[in-house]
């Protein structure tokens, strides 16, 4: 027992040595790095031809370096919370009410009387009448809608604001049958400092609404605010997430009114949100905004009727992001449904092995280029002969491997310290979102001239406007495989063809390259006999 708690805390001990060494070298190999860049390919050679044990010891090693600085931060997007907007309806959380009313010859009655006879399904919500009743006039559906909000910002020194706008199907586009939802319906306002008011629209079937505004264009008054509340800060979101002070959730009710016989009422809903600074309410902190498609489907005769027919919510694409997506990097990822991984099962998890593999092509792709526009090297072997090796093998590519996985870690890190800068950023800090930028632009920069400088250094010609098209091109070829490879993980069809179609194609061009280069060989064969027939007649002369 006592040999088990002794190992474990020597096991202990050179872990945590070993992440303070990270602490103290990855910030001094950066500085390292960007600072004096020329001492790449001179400490990498030194360090590969050090004893084993002993490389790499005054600074980290360049792949440890550049997988920490990049593959930990894409990992950690997972075990970070997600910022934004969950909306709820009666199907998710029974706690929300969903109804729809009748005139009868007593007035105004629910569905769901019981004095109607109705039994109101468990599952899907459907009353369905079982007893004939009086004349009934049907009026309209009533629904409640949640949101939920997670904030950047701490929500006790906030006010929120909550803006619920609803249009109807109105005119149908003539060529796809879409909606264009271009009838303003009806809207609410949700102020923590004010209250609550009402933007005018049709109402149960155009009944006027008293002291709305009389447009979704008009401020409201002093007057349009009532005292009633509806925003609430809950203990625990509806999925069992502790609210850590950025969880803040309102409530919407709808009176509305399903599609006619053989066509569907159709509504979209959008839910604004904002918050302000606390003591100077004058300051936005934070926006966003969320869009809800309601379906309303025709009652039957039978008068079977879904209160709440179905609704879907328009993906939450912020524009922050809209860059990367462009690209094919989904790296802020949808986590709803996520499995719950601790940073130590993603690292092991065959996904994460597969993106750091990924993230080691890029330096591998330009210094395998290096390789092949070098040539051949010339090097003295241990007898003293002058031999010469190729550019493309193990030992030969290693050194600009490493060499360019240190050039590639300090993009990486301005890289993600850019984006998680701007997933915090809010509108109260005193720059704007663009001007963090700036970091990750001069980084690009940098990169992009020591690129050209090294890659020249490494060519017998030195010439840096061939090492800028070099670059240049394995950019392109670098962009054009993430391009191809998002458009193959999202059609596997296509992945599917392209690999039959490309089959005969590629044993073609293959067998044409063994052609050429038998033909090549033979060729420079006859060239080298012939000048070797010259100089032996030379010498007999």
């Amino acid at each position: 027992m006592k040999d088990n708690i002794a190992n474990v805390l020597e096991d202990f001990e050179k872990l945590a040595y070993k992440i303070l060494m990270w602490v103290i070298l990855v910030p001094k190999t950066i500085v390292k790095v960007v600072v004096d860049p020329g001492f790449v390919p001179g400490y990498v050679s030194a360090e590969l031809k050090a004893e084993k044990g002993k490389q790499f010891d005054e600074y980290i090693s360049p792949m440890l370096l550049y997988l920490g600085v990049t593959l930990l931060p894409a990992i950690a997007i997972y075990l970070l919370p997600s910022f934004g907007m969950n909306v709820l309806s009666p199907l998710e959380d029974p706690s929300l009410y969903s109804d729809a009313f009748v005139e009868t010859e007593r007035g105004q009655i629910s569905v769901n009387d019981p004095s109607l006879g109705g039994v109101v399904s468990q599952v899907t919500g459907v009353v369905q009448q079982e007893a004939p009743v009086e004349q009934t006039t049907f009026l309209g559906h009533f629904i409640e809608l949640r949101v939920e909000l997670k904030t950047r910002a701490d929500t006790t020194n906030q006010w929120h604001n909550f803006r619920w706008d609803v249009w109807a199907c109105g005119n149908r586009d003539s060529d796809t049958g879409s909606c264009n939802f271009d009838d303003y319906y009806y809207g609410e306002i949700h102020d923590e400092q004010f209250g609550s008011a009402c933007i005018y629209g049709t109402f149960f079937e155009g009944a006027e609404n008293p002291g709305c505004l009389a447009s979704p264009d008009e401020k409201a008054s002093d007057e349009a605010w009532s005292s009633y509340y509806t925003i609430s800060f809950p203990e625990k979101s509806y999925s069992g997430e502790k609210n850590n002070r950025n969880l803040v959730s309102d409530v919407f009710s709808l009176f509305y009114l399903p599609g006619t016989s053989g066509s569907s009422g159709e509504y979209r809903i959008k839910i604004t949100a904002a918050t302000r600074i606390l003591d100077d309410p004058s300051v936005m902190v934070e926006t966003d905004s969320n869009i809800v498609d309601l379906l309303a489907y025709p009652f039957s005769s039978e008068f079977s009727i879904n209160p709440f027919s179905g609704y879907s919510t328009a993906s939450d694409v912020d524009e922050r992001y809209s860059l990367f997506h462009f690209l094919g990097f989904r790296i802020n990822p949808d986590k709803e449904g996520e499995e719950s991984r601790s940073l130590a099962d993603r690292l092991e998890s065959g996904e994460t092995i597969a993106f750091g593999l990924a993230l080691l092509l890029p330096p591998l792709l330009i210094a395998g280029v290096i390789g092949i526009f070098k040539g051949s090297i010339s090097f003295v072997d241990e007898g003293g002969s002058v031999k010469q090796r190729s550019s493309i093998g193990e030992d030969a590519l290693r050194e600009n491997f490493y060499a360019q996985c240190y050039y590639f870690a300090p993009v990486g890190l301005a890289f993600w310290a850019w984006y998680y800068s701007l997933n915090y950023h809010t509108h109260d800090i005193q720059y704007r979102a663009e001007w963090l930028w700036i970091p990750l632009a001069l980084a690009l920069i940098w990169f992009f001239i020591v690129e050209v400088i090294s890659i020249a250094d490494e060519l017998l010609s030195k010439s840096r406007p061939k090492a800028f098209f070099i670059l240049f091109g394995c950019i392109v070829i670098m962009f054009l495989i993430v391009r191809l490879g998002q458009a193959f993980a999202y059609n596997f069809d296509w992945l599917r063809k392209s690999a039959i179609w490309s089959y005969p194609g590629v044993t073609l061009l293959l067998t044409l390259g063994v052609i050429y280069m038998q033909y090549f060989m033979k060729r420079k064969g006859r060239k080298g006999a012939g000048l070797n027939m010259q100089d032996g007649s030379i010498k007999d002369q």
